[in-house]
């Protein structure tokens, strides 16, 4: 008996609803990490936005006096994105330091954080990374591509002088995630000990820093077994700071030896191009076990008893 053309589109439906669910799962992972970076118009088509609050985390504190993107509100890193209750003074803010600096800036944990900077998305990302590590949802976090070089060669407006008084909000954080970071006990068992074949220590710093010739503090040099790839000279794609596409960074990635299949540890001098390293693989590509050594080269380099190589 022939069919109708009504009975042949029926038996073609659940075929249909099994390749769009098909498709769904298999590109899941990459729309899962979406929307992390956003561009210039993203921003200004936000500027009004209540439930957005843009963050400028610039290099050179006095740099936001002379320019910012407009309601932005500003983060000295040296003062808000360490604890500076220990020493080295590198670590993560503890929760009462967190939660004052998000009452201060009027952030809440339904906030949109739009982080920006002028060092390629180094701060930002220190930003982004602290705000994680509380708990903050993955989808209410934003980098500006580019920052402020981006916003300025786009001719967008600046404003000038001291940031507006904000009101003052209550964060609830969810437990600090702990997992997301290692102490230099995790580094010298997985790495120097048993240099566990699935792990890969990865140090961000320059070459000069990793091989000695510039010394930053009471030793020079790396920690055995680590893998040098100074990612922050090479992220950008032009001279804004935007980044490279996904494909082009997890190429650099692969080539030295940080694939996603593997435990990275990653750091640096004082927690900022690995916090940079960190954002990249983690919620740019992706990769599901990523550490940061937090405490980094400042911590190692003064504990003698550590091995350093040169």
């Amino acid at each position: 008996m022939k069919k109708t053309n009504t009975q042949i589109r029926q038996a073609r439906l659940p075929w249909r609803f099994f390749i769009i669910i098909l498709t769904a799962l298999v590109s899941w992972p990459i729309c899962a990490q979406a929307g992390l970076l956003v561009d210039c118009a993203w921003v200004k088509a936000h500027l009004e936005d209540p439930d957005i609050r843009i963050v400028d985390v610039s290099k050179t504190p006095s740099s936001y006096e002379k320019g910012h993107i407009p309601g932005a509100v500003k983060v000295f890193r040296h003062r808000d994105l360490e604890d500076y209750t220990s020493y080295p003074p590198v670590g993560y803010p503890q929760k009462e330091q967190f939660l004052a600096l998000m009452a201060r800036l009027g952030i809440t944990d339904k906030t949109t954080v739009v982080a920006c900077d002028d060092n390629r998305g180094m701060y930002a990302s220190r930003l982004v990374f602290l705000l994680r590590l509380y708990g903050h949802s993955l989808d209410r976090l934003k980098i500006l591509d580019g920052g402020k070089k981006a916003w300025k060669a786009e001719g967008l407006p600046l404003e000038t002088g001291a940031a507006a008084p904000v009101k003052a909000t209550l964060y609830n954080p969810m437990k600090r995630k702990d997992e997301f970071l290692a102490s230099w006990q995790d580094v010298y068992r997985e790495i120097v000990q048993e240099q566990n074949p699935k792990a890969v220590l990865l140090d961000t710093r320059t070459m000069e820093e990793f091989q000695g010739d510039r010394v930053r503090c009471v030793r020079g040099g790396h920690i055995p077994g680590a893998v040098h790839l100074d990612l922050a000279a090479i992220v950008a794609r032009d001279r804004e700071g935007r980044w490279k596409d996904a494909a082009d960074l997890k190429h650099i990635l692969k080539k030295a030896g940080a694939t996603p299949d593997r435990d990275i540890i990653v750091y640096c001098h004082s927690g900022d191009r690995s916090a940079h390293a960190f954002v990249i693989m983690k919620y740019l590509l992706g990769y599901p076990r990523v550490r940061i050594y937090e405490k980094a080269w400042l911590e190692w380099a003064v504990l003698q008893a550590l091995p350093v190589e040169e």
